[in-house]
């Protein structure tokens, strides 16, 4: 295996690693009753479902920003490991090698 290869190897694996750390760490905090009734506020307070328009533009940003918290979490609880590293632009899995790369170069 080239040494290109083996990085993107290793980088992917690390990045996949620590999204199934993280990934525990939220269901571990949420996936509860206690959890579940913090995410029902969490929904309503950072309006999950619902526009953050408001004509004041400094409002705006700050239910904005709320937003983005509940939307933080939400994929931790609902998506796979590889999703997450999709979503998170972690670097992508090696598939093939190439070129120079077949050569040991």
């Amino acid at each position: 295996m080239s040494d290109l290869y083996s990085k993107a190897f290793s980088a992917y694996h690390r990045a996949i690693d620590l999204l199934r750390f993280r990934k525990r760490a939220f269901e571990m905090v949420f996936k509860n009753a206690g959890g579940e009734a913090v995410l029902a506020d969490l929904a309503r307070f950072c309006r999950a479902r619902e526009t953050t328009f408001h004509p004041n533009d400094r409002v705006q940003a700050m239910l904005e920003g709320r937003r983005q918290v509940l939307l933080r979490i939400e994929p931790h609880l609902s998506y796979s490991s590889e999703e997450l590293a999709i979503l998170y632009q972690a670097p992508p899995m090696p598939t093939t090698i190439t070129g120079d790369e077949a050569d040991g170069d």
